[in-house]
């Protein structure tokens, strides 16, 4: 035997020793997680033993002695190396739940018959081919799970499991059901998800208890008039099929509240669908449909109503009668010119409520466009970022004017500048004529982004999505200068998937510097579309830049829709108001009669914010509320604002500290009136550019972080005895730490004062140090006070970091943790060990200091580091206590969303998972990732690995493995050779249901899924 096998043996022993000692006590015993490959005969001697965890192990058989249980259970043998059924388990009369998913079995000899006390049986993820006639003598069983088997067909004896009320039968090879499935009386659930069905028997309509009915992804073309006589039937998910037509029958289901039809060929719906009267959701997204139903007018509790990806054309009026209609998915109807911001960010979800949005927009936006007519928008908006003196300034010079760095003043950018381009364009491309047959114009809002460092953090509240980004590099300067991989990202990130992101390279007539490493950077940059030289002196390149940047802009989705000109006329005279701020009064007023609704003119004032003609903030009770009459902003303006506090002089030697007064007095000296002064202090809270001092007063003292002291002052801090904890980052956020202690204000130390780049704060009885430093780029914790509590106050540091991560997508960091007892030793992932200890892994070699060194590293004690011992010994008793359900997948589409469960109704969602089986569950995920090629798609797995291990904790212990279970499908679909729709499609809705149950949760799971979908053609 194997050291760690012997190890493993050793220490079954030494519980099963301590289980016999407690005499009648002795009930439970867990032995999961140890890596045993042989199980002690001594087991045989735990005569009182009722529950026994065995799972993810290594055992192939179960010792003789085991038969010995009488009075065991539960027992759960998930993921270990078994491939034939234990032979001692039929002498067990007393088990009443038996897991064994995950393991190698191949058949189920007839003795299972005898487990007559039996009521769960999970047998999930296993080589089953068949299942024998004795199933049916298990005449107690309640649950029976077979998901994932290699099953063609199910014996008549099936019809049998009288008191059956969940049978799980996904991912199967089923092309028919026995009629006998109609005798399962009791059946409250019946999933058949991923199977080759191509008909469902008349007798499906015997069952009257049931409730839920799932067949995603099967080939089913018709349905039985029969599935009308479910009278109980509450949820039915037909996903994935080939259905051209739905059975009258089916308005017979009056409990019907939730029906999911996407990804068939449907073209309409039967006129008794309308007899659903409680059916609150619809999904009929993905198919044949030019109009809507108009059966459905009559269903007045509907609430969600999807068509995604059909052939809408229009939308009727008595949708706004739907007075319960809170979400309408309407993406991919390119007929119907609705926005995507109006339609909403993401496509794969339900998301936030918006049906009132869509229809306001809608119907206003056709009534103007009726009676006045439509043209084009033909606008879009160019940002151009860089370091300070890549010649930005020159180069927008250059593109719209034609101008030479000669006859540009050499001023720098303070804050941001605008300046419009119009350009001639004729089927796509730049045109020399200005007028003539198919000849019109394009309008680019090019935006002049100042480099310097202190403004970065204010730009990002003018990046967007839907714009052509150029990334502007002095090519006598490297990339580490030029701060390449810092502004792509955030190109990347802010830009969304569909932005379009070039690199400039500037003054590329220089004769020497340093041309960046074009291979390179296409490598750590999918996204990167390609690279235009150009040089401001003599004009090299600019011709060839238009043409790209046009050809580039015209292709953004939304640059040609059709907008009515009445809209165009008052945004025109919007642009040319001379004043800076405009009431929500003034802005009725200017719409006037043309736009007289309240709605449309919101969606209008939407649309000059998406193009950059005003800055819009909502005045909802949570944004703006000093702002509340001038909540419009000219763009220039606000910043102006914002930069005439960052760069005054008095204000940086105070360190960022000001009051009222002194507030006032910046302002006013750069002729901003002090009405408009609180807008300026609303929006640079909003972006954690400002916060109130602890010591605020009556003057009101507030503190700009960005402009803190570079310098650390000078205290005490502990050389040992500190929990320690690493942010490592690709490229860090710049303004990271300041917006970090805005959040954290009210935490930070009275005793040492913060700096730019670090604090100290007071939580939970300790204090944390919390350093940026910006050359390795890593963020540095250090947690000093009552060992018992340094590790909540660590989850209060990690927390609010996680929800800095989220507002940049795609933002590469890894956690680390120092290897115990060697500070001196290389920091080990975090992430990484969580994952070892969920495999049994014991032990573990790091690298060492010196080289070749390897350092053993004992995993759990690295773990109690950062969780500690007492949570880590309650989570090995919620192991204990828990009863693993094995694998099931709950796909979002029809998920209970944000509605928990009752335990007493035996639903598999609201059961308790082990943290094992989610464990394992990532760190499958985890090692797929791991095998993939540098670039986007790890990039944005990775991403979507830590969003969803942030989600997890949140969650109650059945989502955590719905969650887990969709991030392996997700993962198994993308990254396969052919990657696989339909379950892209299940499992991605299904985290995204699961990110939403969690009301405060403040990471991004919508992002990186919808990307990920965009990058393989599923979305």
């Amino acid at each position: 035997m194997f050291p760690d096998a012997q190890n493993a043996y050793n220490e079954a022993l030494n519980r099963i020793g301590a289980c016999l000692r407690q005499g009648k006590q002795g009930t439970h015993l867990d032995l999961a997680s140890l890596g045993l490959t042989r199980l002690p005969p001594e087991i045989g001697e735990l005569v009182y033993l009722t529950s026994l965890q065995l799972f993810n192990n290594q055992l192939s058989t179960l010792p003789l002695e085991f038969e010995k249980l009488g009075a065991l259970q539960h027992l759960d043998l998930n993921r270990n190396q078994l491939t034939a059924f234990p032979l001692p388990i039929y002498k067990l009369r007393s088990l009443n739940q038996l897991y064994i998913p995950s393991n190698q079995l191949t058949s189920l000899p007839p003795e299972i018959g005898q487990l007559l006390a039996l009521r769960e049986l999970r047998l999930g993820n296993n080589q089953l081919a068949s299942l024998p006639p004795e199933i049916g003598q298990l005449s107690a069983l309640k649950e029976l799970d077979l998901t994932s088997n290699h099953l063609r067909t199910l014996p008549p004896e099936i019809g049998q499991l009288s008191t059956l009320t969940i049978l799980v039968l996904s991912t199967n090879r089923l092309r028919a059901l026995p009629p006998e499935i109609g005798q399962l009386s009791a059946l409250r659930e019946l999933r058949l998800i991923n199977n080759k069905l191509t008909r469902l028997p008349p007798e499906i309509g015997q069952l009257s208890a049931l409730r839920e009915l799932r067949l995603i992804n099967n080939k089913l073309t018709r349905l039985p008039p029969e599935i009308g006589r479910l009278s109980s039937l509450t949820l039915l998910v037909l996903s994935y099929n080939q259905l051209a037509s739905l059975p009258p029958e089916i308005g017979r289901l009056a409990s019907l509240t939730r029906l999911y039809l996407p990804h068939n060929q449907l073209t309409n719906l039967p006129r008794e669908i309308g007899a659903l009267k409680d059916l609150e959701l619809l999904n009929i997204g993905d198919s044949k449909f030019a109009q809507l139903p108009d059966c459905l007018k009559s269903c007045g509790k509907l609430e969600k109503l999807g068509i995604n990806s059909s052939k809408l054309t229009s939308l009727p009026t008595w949708l706004k009668e739907l007075k319960s209609l809170t979400h309408l998915l309407l993406w991919n109807n390119k007929a119907l010119n609705i926005p995507p911001e109006v339609l909403g960010e993401d496509d794969e979800t339900w998301g936030e409520p918006n049906a009132q949005r869509v229809l306001d927009y809608y119907f206003a936006h056709r009534k103007a466009a009726e009676e006045e007519g439509t043209d084009p928008l033909m606008e879009a908006k160019v940002l151009v970022l860089g370091e300070a003196s890549v010649g930005k300034s020159c180069l927008i010079a250059a593109l719209t004017q034609g101008k030479r760095r000669c006859d540009v003043p050499d001023t720098g950018t303070r804050g941001i500048v605008r300046q419009m381009w119009e350009v001639s364009v004729k089927a796509g491309e730049m045109s020399e004529k200005k007028t003539g047959a198919g000849v019109e114009t394009l309008r680019l809002n090019c935006w002049d982004f100042g480099g310097q460092e202190i403004y970065h953090s204010a730009h990002t509240l003018f990046l967007t999505k839907r714009a052509v980004y150029l990334i502007v590099l002095s090519k006598r300067d490297n990339e580490r200068q030029n701060n390449v991989d810092y502004w792509l990202r955030m190109a990347a990130s802010f830009g969304g998937l569909d932005a379009v992101i070039y690199v400039v390279v500037n003054k590329c007539d220089e004769p020497v510097g340093y041309p960046p490493d074009l291979t390179a950077l296409r490598l750590r940059h999918p996204q990167l579309r390609g690279f235009l030289e150009t040089s401001c002196d003599d004009l090299r390149g600019i011709p060839e830049a238009r043409k790209t940047i046009v050809r580039e802009a015209l292709r953004l989705d939304g640059v040609r829709q059709p907008v009515a000109r009445t809209w165009l006329e008052i945004k025109k005279k919007l642009e040319k108001m001379p004043e800076h701020t405009l009431s929500m009064c003034d802005w009725a007023k200017l719409c006037g009669q043309a736009v007289s609704s309240e709605e449309g003119q919101r969606e209008l004032l939407h649309m000059c914010d998406r193009l950059g003609t005003v800055r819009y903030f909502p005045t909802t009770k949570d944004k703006l509320v000093e702002a509340q009459e001038t909540a419009i902003l000219n763009p220039e303006w606000v910043t102006l604002g914002i930069y005439a506090l960052l760069d005054d002089e008095e204000l940086k030697k105070r360190g960022g500290m000001l009051d009222r007064e002194q507030m006032t007095a910046i302002l006013k000296a750069h002729n901003y009136p002090p009405e408009h002064e609180r807008i300026i202090e609303e929006v640079m809270r909003r972006f954690d550019l400002l916060y109130d001092s602890a010591d605020h007063g009556e003057k009101h003292r507030m503190l700009i972080p960005l402009m803190m002291n570079e310098l650390m002052p000078s205290f005490s801090w502990p050389e040992a005895g500190t929990l320690e904890f690493r942010f490592q980052y690709q490229v860090m956020p710049a303004g990271l730490l300041p917006a970090f202690m805005a959040r954290r204000h009210l935490d930070l130390s009275k005793n040492v004062p913060a700096w730019k780049h670090g604090c100290v704060l007071s939580l939970k009885q300790c204090q944390a140090r919390v350093i940026a430093d910006t050359e390795q780029k890593r963020v540095l914790v250090s947690v000093h006070g009552p060992e018992a509590s340094r590790r909540e106050a660590l989850d209060e540091v990690r927390f609010t970091f996680s929800a800095l991560h989220g507002v940049i997508d795609k933002l590469a960091v890894e956690e680390l943790i120092p290897v115990p007892k060697r500070p001196d030793a290389p920091m080990l992932k975090y992430n990484h060990m969580r994952a070892l200890h969920w495999k049994g892994i014991g032990e573990y070699e790091a690298e060492g200091t010196e080289p070749g060194e390897t350092i053993t590293v004992n995993v759990r004690e690295a773990l109690d580091g950062v969780r500690g011992q007492a949570q880590r010994q309650r989570d090995d008793a919620e192991y204990a206590r828990t009863q693993e359900r094995g694998k099931y997948i709950i796909y979002g589409d029809y998920n209970e969303g944000n509605k928990q469960m009752n335990i007493d109704d035996h639903s598999i969602n609201a059961r308790d998972i082990s943290n094992s089986q989610v464990g394992q569950t990532l760190t499958n995920c985890q090692n797929m990732i791991q095998q993939q090629a540098p670039g986007e798609l790890k990039s944005l797995l990775e991403k979507l690995e830590e969003e969803v291990k942030l989600l997890l904790p949140k969650l109650p212990e059945d989502k955590q493995e719905e969650a887990a279970g969709n991030l392996e499908l997700l993962t198994k679909a993308v990254t396969g050779t052919k990657p696989n729709r339909a379950w892209y499609s299940v499992s991605s809705e299904g985290l995204l249901e699961a990110s939403k149950f969690v009301k405060d949760f403040t990471g991004n799971i919508a992002g990186p899924v919808a990307s990920l979908g965009k990058l393989v053609g599923l979305a």
